[in-house]
């Protein structure tokens, strides 16, 4: 498979979906209502189903071309229902989310001996986006408003996919990370990889587990599987402002199937945007107030994630380019041949395609560039040393946006190159 390259979409997700099933197989109870099923997500500090210990083992991994990445740029009306239309009437989903905030805001006052407090502000970001945990099965109780317990049992650290691993190992582990589910019916775990900036992250599939299928169709022979995270922040509609989304084609997968951290070694996503501090927040930033010693959270997202269930084969690749082409109108995508292959195209569709998305990169440099100038002269007219704590937290704030605006730039300035067709004057280390 050629390498996906990423396309402008806005999304809404379905809220969180609640499901009826019967009984599990195998339960011998007669009588026995329908399962309340849910789909739920957390973010925890590490993933809690494939850790290895307190600080889990780091795999280095090339990207994954099975892998959708979706880099959003801007909202875009029209688009918001693309995921929830696409796919045939066969294609089974359920979904669910979570509402927290990227950036934590904090004041730390001290006393000095003069007896005066300084006051110093410092931005950092939520230190719980380290793994996002999709579960689907059945829970007793809501989600807890803490998502940075991650507690295990006494003497269970390692990873839980050994053919003696039980269920009820796993869910006693999820609980004790109050994670309340109490039957399992799919798990997938990723964990949040973030640039060395804090403008792009990446997701790195850790742990998958298929217990039960949606629907009441017989799938012996296995189903294909789409993982779709995204990530929105605040709009005057839902999907408004849609950050970033990856469409993650898990393949076949069978009934009691349990992958771990070292089968799902290389499963990658490719850099995504959505966690660079937007201009909104830059500027709610500068006029919050937060009590001595306090912290807050800052920049509102909304974090969904999505089980997709289809025909195994190429059904699954069939559902992500329907996913694109939902929402054509408002999209500009180059995807592989593999997905979207027409072979009536003639050559001179396809020369004129790319000539229209080299045009497009070229002004997407421009225009980034535009963005990291503004950014350098905003920190250049700052106070070289900065005396007072505002003075300091303000040039904190400006070197941030110009460190993120330089990485963006340098994106696009290395892509033109890379095609021979950067332009002449200015060079990016």
């Amino acid at each position: 498979m050629s390498k996906l390259l990423s396309a402008v979409v806005a999304l809404t997700l379905l809220s969180s979906s609640t499901t009826w099933a019967n009984p599990m197989p195998g339960d011998k109870q007669k009588d026995v209502p329908p399962r309340k099923i849910e789909t739920r997500v957390y973010i925890r500090k590490q993933c809690i189903l494939s850790a290895q210990d307190a600080n889990q083992r780091e795999f280095v991994a090339a990207l994954a071309a099975i892998f959708v990445p979706l880099l959003i740029q801007k909202a875009l009306g029209g688009a918001s229902a693309a995921l929830k239309k696409a796919g045939s009437p066969e294609t089974l989903r359920d979904s669910g989310h979570l509402l927290t905030y990227l950036y934590k805001l904090s004041n730390i006052a001290t006393p000095n001996p003069t007896g005066a407090v300084t006051n110093v502000r410092s931005i950092s970001l939520n230190s719980d986006l380290g793994c996002v945990i999709i579960v689907r099965g059945t829970f007793d109780a809501p989600d807890a408003d803490d998502q940075s317990v991650v507690a295990f049992p006494a003497g269970d650290t390692g990873p839980l996919t050994k053919k003696d691993d039980t269920d009820q190992k796993r869910i006693a582990r999820l609980r004790q990370s109050n994670i309340k589910v109490t039957a399992i019916d799919a798990i997938y775990e990723g964990a949040i990889k973030k640039s060395d900036d804090l403008s792009a992250l990446y997701y790195e599939a850790r742990y998958l587990q298929i217990n039960s299928f949606q629907g009441s169709r017989s799938s012996k022979s296995g189903r294909g599987l789409v993982v779709s995270i995204s990530m929105y922040g605040p709009g005057t509609k839902e999907g408004d402002s849609t950050l970033s989304m990856s469409l993650m084609n898990m393949g076949n997968v069978t009934l009691g199937e349990v992958r771990g951290p070292e089968q799902l070694i290389g499963v990658t996503t490719s850099w995504l945007s959505g966690i660079g501090i937007n201009d909104a927040a830059l500027k709610a930033i500068e006029k919050i107030k937060v009590a001595d010693n306090q912290t807050i959270g800052v920049m509102p997202v909304t974090i969904d994630g999505m089980f997709v269930e289809t025909e195994a084969g190429n059904a699954t690749l069939r559902f992500i380019a329907e996913v694109l082409d939902s929402a054509k109108a408002d999209l500009t995508k180059t995807v592989s041949a593999e997905i979207l292959e027409d072979r009536d195209k003639t050559a001179a569709t396809a020369a004129a395609a790319a000539s229209d998305a080299l045009e497009k990169l070229r002004q997407e440099e421009e225009s980034t560039y535009s963005n990291y100038l503004k950014a350098e002269a905003e920190v250049a007219a700052l106070p070289t040393n900065p005396t007072t704590a505002a003075e300091r937290a303000t040039r904190q704030v400006k070197e941030f946006e110009r460190d993120r605006t330089k990485r963006l730039w340098c994106v696009k300035f290395a892509a033109l190159q890379t095609m021979g067709q950067a332009p002449t004057g200015r060079t990016c280390p």
